[in-house]
Protein backbone atom coordinates (compact mmCIF):
# COMPACT_ATOMS: atom_id res chain seq x y z
CA UNK A 1 0.00 0.00 0.00
CA UNK A 2 2.80 2.41 0.95
CA UNK A 3 4.55 1.86 -2.39
CA UNK A 4 1.43 2.77 -4.38
CA UNK A 5 0.82 5.92 -2.33
CA UNK A 6 4.37 7.15 -2.87
CA UNK A 7 4.24 6.11 -6.54
CA UNK A 8 1.19 8.33 -7.03
CA UNK A 9 2.77 11.22 -5.09
CA UNK A 10 5.89 11.19 -7.30
CA UNK A 11 3.71 10.83 -10.40
CA UNK A 12 1.69 13.93 -9.42
CA UNK A 13 4.95 15.85 -8.90
CA UNK A 14 5.89 14.88 -12.45
CA UNK A 15 2.55 16.07 -13.83
CA UNK A 16 2.97 19.36 -11.95
CA UNK A 17 6.13 20.00 -14.03
CA UNK A 18 3.80 20.99 -16.89
CA UNK A 19 2.40 23.91 -14.88
CA UNK A 20 5.11 25.02 -12.43
CA UNK A 21 8.29 23.35 -13.69
CA UNK A 22 10.77 24.89 -11.22
CA UNK A 23 8.55 24.40 -8.17
CA UNK A 24 7.73 20.84 -9.26
CA UNK A 25 11.42 20.06 -9.74
CA UNK A 26 12.18 21.24 -6.20
CA UNK A 27 9.23 19.22 -4.92
CA UNK A 28 10.65 16.10 -6.57
CA UNK A 29 14.10 16.73 -5.09
CA UNK A 30 12.69 17.27 -1.60
CA UNK A 31 10.54 14.15 -1.82
CA UNK A 32 13.50 12.11 -3.09
CA UNK A 33 15.79 13.12 -0.21
CA UNK A 34 13.24 12.78 2.62
CA UNK A 35 11.50 9.52 1.64
CA UNK A 36 13.32 6.55 3.26
CA UNK A 37 14.92 4.66 0.37
CA UNK A 38 17.13 2.32 2.38
CA UNK A 39 16.79 -1.37 1.52
CA UNK A 40 15.20 -1.78 4.95
CA UNK A 41 12.20 0.15 3.55
CA UNK A 42 11.98 -1.82 0.30
CA UNK A 43 8.25 -2.42 0.78
CA UNK A 44 7.73 1.36 0.54
CA UNK A 45 10.00 2.18 -2.37
CA UNK A 46 10.50 -0.89 -4.60
CA UNK A 47 8.21 -3.31 -6.43
CA UNK A 48 8.86 -5.69 -9.34
CA UNK A 49 12.00 -3.90 -10.52
CA UNK A 50 10.64 -0.34 -10.21
CA UNK A 51 11.34 2.37 -7.64
CA UNK A 52 8.76 4.97 -6.56
CA UNK A 53 10.95 7.75 -8.00
CA UNK A 54 10.51 6.21 -11.47
CA UNK A 55 6.90 7.42 -11.56
CA UNK A 56 8.06 11.07 -11.60
CA UNK A 57 9.74 10.48 -14.95
CA UNK A 58 6.65 9.04 -16.69
CA UNK A 59 4.80 12.39 -17.08
CA UNK A 60 8.12 14.29 -17.16
CA UNK A 61 9.21 12.37 -20.27
CA UNK A 62 6.02 13.37 -22.08
CA UNK A 63 6.38 16.99 -20.96
CA UNK A 64 10.02 17.03 -22.04
CA UNK A 65 9.22 15.68 -25.52
CA UNK A 66 6.47 18.28 -26.00
CA UNK A 67 8.88 21.05 -24.98
CA UNK A 68 11.54 19.68 -27.35
CA UNK A 69 9.01 19.76 -30.19
CA UNK A 70 8.10 23.38 -29.36
CA UNK A 71 11.65 24.62 -28.70
CA UNK A 72 13.10 22.51 -31.53
CA UNK A 73 16.18 21.84 -29.39
CA UNK A 74 17.17 18.85 -27.27
CA UNK A 75 19.50 20.88 -24.99
CA UNK A 76 22.23 18.21 -25.22
CA UNK A 77 25.78 18.25 -26.53
CA UNK A 78 26.87 15.78 -29.21
CA UNK A 79 29.05 14.13 -26.57
CA UNK A 80 26.06 13.54 -24.28
CA UNK A 81 24.00 12.10 -27.14
CA UNK A 82 26.86 9.72 -27.94
CA UNK A 83 27.29 8.75 -24.26
CA UNK A 84 23.61 7.80 -24.09
CA UNK A 85 23.14 5.99 -27.39
CA UNK A 86 26.24 3.78 -27.20
CA UNK A 87 25.24 1.94 -23.97
CA UNK A 88 21.59 2.06 -25.07
CA UNK A 89 22.45 0.37 -28.39
CA UNK A 90 24.61 -2.24 -26.63
CA UNK A 91 21.83 -2.96 -24.13
CA UNK A 92 19.14 -3.15 -26.82
CA UNK A 93 21.20 -5.58 -28.89
CA UNK A 94 21.74 -7.89 -25.91
CA UNK A 95 18.13 -7.53 -24.80
CA UNK A 96 16.71 -8.58 -28.19
CA UNK A 97 19.13 -11.52 -28.47
CA UNK A 98 18.30 -12.71 -24.94
CA UNK A 99 14.55 -12.31 -25.53
CA UNK A 100 14.86 -14.35 -28.74
CA UNK A 101 16.86 -17.12 -27.06
CA UNK A 102 15.15 -17.44 -23.67
CA UNK A 103 11.86 -15.57 -24.06
CA UNK A 104 10.57 -12.47 -22.36
CA UNK A 105 10.39 -13.20 -18.62
CA UNK A 106 10.76 -11.49 -15.24
CA UNK A 107 14.51 -12.13 -15.17
CA UNK A 108 14.90 -10.18 -18.38
CA UNK A 109 12.61 -7.37 -17.20
CA UNK A 110 14.85 -6.74 -14.18
CA UNK A 111 17.75 -6.10 -16.56
CA UNK A 112 15.97 -2.93 -17.72
CA UNK A 113 16.98 -1.18 -14.48
CA UNK A 114 20.36 0.26 -15.64
CA UNK A 115 19.09 1.49 -19.01
CA UNK A 116 15.99 2.93 -17.36
CA UNK A 117 18.29 4.95 -15.10
CA UNK A 118 20.15 6.18 -18.18
CA UNK A 119 16.90 7.34 -19.79
CA UNK A 120 15.85 9.12 -16.61
CA UNK A 121 19.22 10.87 -16.35
CA UNK A 122 18.82 12.09 -19.92
CA UNK A 123 15.21 13.25 -19.43
CA UNK A 124 16.07 15.14 -16.23
CA UNK A 125 19.16 16.67 -17.81
CA UNK A 126 17.19 17.99 -20.78
CA UNK A 127 14.32 19.26 -18.65
CA UNK A 128 16.37 21.27 -16.14
CA UNK A 129 18.17 22.90 -19.06
CA UNK A 130 14.88 23.68 -20.76
CA UNK A 131 13.58 25.50 -17.68
CA UNK A 132 17.00 27.10 -17.05
CA UNK A 133 17.02 26.08 -13.40
CA UNK A 134 19.41 28.19 -11.31
CA UNK A 135 20.04 27.38 -7.65
CA UNK A 136 22.32 29.30 -5.29
CA UNK A 137 24.63 27.45 -2.93
CA UNK A 138 22.68 28.50 0.15
CA UNK A 139 19.61 26.70 -1.18
CA UNK A 140 21.71 23.65 -2.02
CA UNK A 141 23.07 23.72 1.56
CA UNK A 142 19.55 23.79 3.00
CA UNK A 143 18.65 20.75 0.91
CA UNK A 144 21.85 19.02 2.04
CA UNK A 145 20.83 19.69 5.65
CA UNK A 146 17.40 18.20 4.95
CA UNK A 147 18.90 15.14 3.24
CA UNK A 148 21.33 14.48 6.11
CA UNK A 149 18.69 15.00 8.79
CA UNK A 150 16.34 12.56 7.08
CA UNK A 151 19.11 9.95 7.14
CA UNK A 152 19.79 10.59 10.82
CA UNK A 153 16.09 10.30 11.69
CA UNK A 154 15.57 7.03 9.79
CA UNK A 155 18.80 5.63 11.22
CA UNK A 156 17.45 6.24 14.75
CA UNK A 157 14.06 4.79 13.77
CA UNK A 158 15.75 1.54 12.73
CA UNK A 159 18.41 1.49 15.45
CA UNK A 160 15.90 1.84 18.30
CA UNK A 161 13.46 -0.61 16.71
CA UNK A 162 10.62 1.86 16.07
CA UNK A 163 10.33 0.13 12.70
CA UNK A 164 11.51 -3.48 12.41
CA UNK A 165 12.12 -5.16 9.06
CA UNK A 166 10.97 -8.73 8.44
CA UNK A 167 14.31 -9.53 6.83
CA UNK A 168 16.92 -10.94 9.22
CA UNK A 169 19.68 -9.19 7.25
CA UNK A 170 18.34 -5.72 8.10
CA UNK A 171 17.60 -6.71 11.69
CA UNK A 172 21.31 -7.57 11.99
CA UNK A 173 22.37 -4.34 10.25
CA UNK A 174 20.56 -1.67 12.26
CA UNK A 175 23.95 -0.12 13.02
CA UNK A 176 23.95 1.51 9.56
CA UNK A 177 21.68 3.58 7.36
CA UNK A 178 22.36 3.99 3.65
CA UNK A 179 19.98 5.41 1.10
CA UNK A 180 19.62 7.83 -1.81
CA UNK A 181 20.30 10.80 0.47
CA UNK A 182 23.68 9.36 1.45
CA UNK A 183 24.86 9.87 -2.12
CA UNK A 184 23.30 13.34 -2.13
CA UNK A 185 25.50 14.06 0.91
CA UNK A 186 28.56 12.74 -0.94
CA UNK A 187 27.83 14.99 -3.92
CA UNK A 188 27.37 17.98 -1.63
CA UNK A 189 30.71 17.35 0.14
CA UNK A 190 32.57 17.13 -3.19
CA UNK A 191 30.73 20.20 -4.51
CA UNK A 192 31.50 22.15 -1.33
CA UNK A 193 35.23 21.42 -1.16
CA UNK A 194 35.94 21.96 -4.85
CA UNK A 195 33.87 25.17 -4.93
CA UNK A 196 35.63 26.36 -1.77
CA UNK A 197 39.00 25.70 -3.40
CA UNK A 198 38.06 28.10 -6.20
CA UNK A 199 36.46 30.53 -3.72
CA UNK A 200 33.17 30.46 -5.63
CA UNK A 201 31.14 30.29 -2.41
CA UNK A 202 31.04 32.88 0.36
CA UNK A 203 31.05 32.15 4.09
CA UNK A 204 27.71 31.17 5.64
CA UNK A 205 26.68 29.24 8.73
CA UNK A 206 24.33 27.23 6.48
CA UNK A 207 27.38 25.81 4.72
CA UNK A 208 29.05 24.84 8.00
CA UNK A 209 25.92 23.10 9.29
CA UNK A 210 25.38 21.38 5.94
CA UNK A 211 28.94 20.05 5.68
CA UNK A 212 28.96 18.74 9.26
CA UNK A 213 25.61 16.99 8.86
CA UNK A 214 26.63 15.62 5.47
CA UNK A 215 29.67 13.97 7.04
CA UNK A 216 27.43 12.55 9.79
CA UNK A 217 25.19 11.17 7.03
CA UNK A 218 28.23 9.46 5.51
CA UNK A 219 29.47 8.09 8.83
CA UNK A 220 26.12 6.52 9.83
CA UNK A 221 26.08 4.74 6.46
CA UNK A 222 28.92 2.76 8.08
CA UNK A 223 30.49 2.05 4.71
CA UNK A 224 34.27 1.95 4.50
CA UNK A 225 34.19 2.18 0.73
CA UNK A 226 32.03 5.30 0.58
CA UNK A 227 34.53 7.11 2.80
CA UNK A 228 37.45 5.69 0.80
CA UNK A 229 35.85 6.65 -2.53
CA UNK A 230 34.95 10.13 -1.30
CA UNK A 231 38.43 11.04 -0.12
CA UNK A 232 40.20 9.39 -3.04
CA UNK A 233 38.00 11.60 -5.23
CA UNK A 234 38.91 14.74 -3.29
CA UNK A 235 42.62 13.88 -3.06
CA UNK A 236 43.33 12.53 -6.55
CA UNK A 237 41.41 15.31 -8.31
CA UNK A 238 43.89 17.80 -6.76
CA UNK A 239 47.06 15.74 -6.63
CA UNK A 240 49.28 18.49 -8.11
CA UNK A 241 48.45 20.84 -5.21
CA UNK A 242 50.70 19.53 -2.42
CA UNK A 243 49.31 21.75 0.33
CA UNK A 244 45.77 20.70 -0.52
CA UNK A 245 46.89 17.07 -0.77
CA UNK A 246 48.17 17.18 2.82
CA UNK A 247 45.03 18.99 4.00
CA UNK A 248 42.68 16.46 2.35
CA UNK A 249 44.73 13.55 3.73
CA UNK A 250 44.44 14.98 7.24
CA UNK A 251 40.67 15.43 6.79
CA UNK A 252 40.41 11.83 5.58
CA UNK A 253 42.21 10.56 8.69
CA UNK A 254 39.91 12.64 10.91
CA UNK A 255 36.77 11.23 9.28
CA UNK A 256 38.24 7.72 9.44
CA UNK A 257 38.89 8.20 13.17
CA UNK A 258 35.28 9.37 13.68
CA UNK A 259 34.04 6.43 11.61
CA UNK A 260 35.95 3.89 13.72
CA UNK A 261 34.87 5.65 16.93
CA UNK A 262 31.22 5.56 15.84
CA UNK A 263 31.52 1.87 14.92
CA UNK A 264 33.03 1.15 18.34
CA UNK A 265 30.28 3.07 20.21
CA UNK A 266 27.45 1.23 18.47
CA UNK A 267 29.38 -2.07 18.59
CA UNK A 268 29.36 -2.60 14.81
CA UNK A 269 31.41 -5.80 15.07
CA UNK A 270 31.31 -6.46 11.31
CA UNK A 271 33.15 -3.21 10.70
CA UNK A 272 35.54 -3.44 13.65
CA UNK A 273 36.47 -7.05 12.86
CA UNK A 274 37.19 -6.26 9.22
CA UNK A 275 39.63 -3.36 9.47
CA UNK A 276 42.66 -5.50 8.63
CA UNK A 277 43.72 -5.84 4.99
CA UNK A 278 43.47 -9.65 5.10
CA UNK A 279 39.86 -9.60 6.29
CA UNK A 280 38.93 -6.93 3.74
CA UNK A 281 40.42 -9.10 0.97
CA UNK A 282 38.50 -12.12 2.29
CA UNK A 283 35.22 -10.17 2.34
CA UNK A 284 35.77 -8.95 -1.23
CA UNK A 285 36.66 -12.47 -2.37
CA UNK A 286 33.41 -13.78 -0.94
CA UNK A 287 31.46 -11.01 -2.65
CA UNK A 288 33.08 -11.78 -5.99
CA UNK A 289 32.90 -15.58 -5.72
CA UNK A 290 29.59 -16.04 -7.62
CA UNK A 291 30.90 -14.04 -10.60
CA UNK A 292 34.34 -15.69 -10.52
CA UNK A 293 32.73 -19.14 -10.59
CA UNK A 294 30.63 -18.08 -13.60
CA UNK A 295 33.72 -16.69 -15.36
CA UNK A 296 35.59 -19.96 -14.79
CA UNK A 297 32.85 -21.81 -16.71
CA UNK A 298 32.79 -19.45 -19.71
CA UNK A 299 33.39 -20.62 -23.27
CA UNK A 300 35.80 -18.68 -25.50
CA UNK A 301 32.89 -16.73 -27.00
CA UNK A 302 31.41 -15.96 -23.58
CA UNK A 303 34.77 -14.61 -22.37
CA UNK A 304 34.37 -11.87 -24.99
CA UNK A 305 30.59 -11.32 -25.02
CA UNK A 306 29.39 -12.68 -21.66
CA UNK A 307 26.43 -14.93 -20.86
CA UNK A 308 23.83 -12.38 -21.98
CA UNK A 309 21.08 -10.53 -20.13
CA UNK A 310 18.86 -12.47 -17.74
CA UNK A 311 21.84 -14.26 -16.19
CA UNK A 312 21.44 -14.55 -12.42
CA UNK A 313 24.17 -15.05 -9.81
CA UNK A 314 23.97 -17.80 -7.22
CA UNK A 315 24.42 -16.16 -3.78
CA UNK A 316 24.89 -19.04 -1.31
CA UNK A 317 25.06 -16.83 1.81
CA UNK A 318 21.50 -15.59 1.17
CA UNK A 319 20.26 -18.97 2.39
CA UNK A 320 19.39 -17.70 5.88
CA UNK A 321 17.09 -15.00 4.42
CA UNK A 322 13.74 -16.70 3.98
CA UNK A 323 12.11 -13.72 2.24
CA UNK A 324 14.37 -13.83 -0.83
CA UNK A 325 15.76 -16.36 -3.27
CA UNK A 326 19.43 -17.35 -3.45
CA UNK A 327 19.77 -15.94 -6.98
CA UNK A 328 20.38 -12.28 -7.64
CA UNK A 329 20.42 -10.06 -10.74
CA UNK A 330 23.80 -8.59 -9.75
CA UNK A 331 26.68 -8.99 -7.30
CA UNK A 332 28.50 -6.37 -5.23
CA UNK A 333 30.74 -5.26 -8.08
CA UNK A 334 29.56 -3.35 -11.13
CA UNK A 335 32.57 -4.37 -13.23
CA UNK A 336 32.12 -8.11 -12.67
CA UNK A 337 28.34 -7.90 -13.02
CA UNK A 338 28.40 -6.27 -16.46
CA UNK A 339 31.34 -8.39 -17.63
CA UNK A 340 29.62 -11.68 -16.82
CA UNK A 341 26.46 -10.52 -18.60
CA UNK A 342 27.85 -8.50 -21.53
CA UNK A 343 31.57 -9.18 -21.64
CA UNK A 344 33.89 -6.39 -22.74
CA UNK A 345 30.98 -4.53 -24.35
CA UNK A 346 29.37 -4.37 -20.90
CA UNK A 347 32.47 -2.72 -19.42
CA UNK A 348 32.48 -0.23 -22.30
CA UNK A 349 28.78 0.45 -21.73
CA UNK A 350 29.41 1.04 -18.01
CA UNK A 351 32.11 3.62 -18.80
CA UNK A 352 29.80 5.50 -21.19
CA UNK A 353 26.93 5.44 -18.68
CA UNK A 354 29.16 6.78 -15.91
CA UNK A 355 30.35 9.66 -18.06
CA UNK A 356 26.74 10.57 -18.85
CA UNK A 357 25.89 10.56 -15.12
CA UNK A 358 28.61 13.17 -14.40
CA UNK A 359 28.28 15.12 -17.67
CA UNK A 360 26.90 18.26 -15.99
CA UNK A 361 30.18 18.89 -14.16
CA UNK A 362 33.53 19.86 -15.66
CA UNK A 363 37.23 19.90 -14.83
CA UNK A 364 38.28 18.75 -11.38
CA UNK A 365 34.67 18.38 -10.30
CA UNK A 366 33.96 15.85 -13.04
CA UNK A 367 37.22 14.05 -12.32
CA UNK A 368 36.33 13.81 -8.62
CA UNK A 369 32.91 12.32 -9.42
CA UNK A 370 34.42 9.86 -11.90
CA UNK A 371 36.91 8.69 -9.26
CA UNK A 372 34.17 8.35 -6.65
CA UNK A 373 31.96 6.18 -8.83
CA UNK A 374 34.92 4.26 -10.25
CA UNK A 375 35.88 3.19 -6.72
CA UNK A 376 32.29 2.50 -5.64
CA UNK A 377 31.77 0.19 -8.62
CA UNK A 378 34.37 -2.12 -7.04
CA UNK A 379 31.86 -3.02 -4.29
CA UNK A 380 28.49 -2.00 -5.72
CA UNK A 381 26.39 -2.60 -8.83
CA UNK A 382 25.01 0.88 -8.35
CA UNK A 383 23.02 1.14 -11.59
CA UNK A 384 20.76 -1.69 -10.37
CA UNK A 385 20.06 0.23 -7.15
CA UNK A 386 18.24 3.38 -6.06
CA UNK A 387 21.36 5.11 -4.72
CA UNK A 388 22.41 6.83 -8.00
CA UNK A 389 19.19 8.88 -7.85
CA UNK A 390 21.00 10.92 -5.20
CA UNK A 391 23.37 11.88 -8.01
CA UNK A 392 20.54 12.33 -10.53
CA UNK A 393 18.67 14.89 -8.42
CA UNK A 394 21.97 16.70 -7.74
CA UNK A 395 22.36 17.21 -11.51
CA UNK A 396 19.99 20.16 -11.04
CA UNK A 397 22.71 21.97 -9.07
CA UNK A 398 25.73 21.33 -11.28
CA UNK A 399 26.19 24.39 -13.44
CA UNK A 400 29.04 23.80 -15.86
CA UNK A 401 30.18 27.43 -15.56
CA UNK A 402 30.36 27.37 -11.78
CA UNK A 403 33.75 25.75 -11.17
CA UNK A 404 36.70 24.90 -13.39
Amino acid sequence: MGFYVLFIVFFIAGVYCAFQPKIATFLFIILAIIVPTSSAFTNLTYLHGFFVVDSFFIPLSIIMFVRVAILKSIQLTKREVFLFFMPFFIFLSYFLISAYKTGFDQQLIKEIRPVLLLIEILVFLIFIRQIDLKVNFKTISKLAILAALSNCIFYLVLYFGVVVSDDLYYINNTYRYLDLSTYFSVYFIIHYFISKEYKTISKSYYYNIAIILSFISIIIANSRFIILALFLALILSNITNYKLLIKRSFQALLVLFLFIGFSFIIDASRILDALSSNLIIMQLSNRYLPALLDISKMTDLQIIFGYGLGHYFEIPWFGYREAIENENISIDCAYLTVYVKQGFLGLLSLIFALHLLVSSSIGKHRLALLIFWGVMFVVSSSFYQIYPFGAVVYIAFLNSNEIK
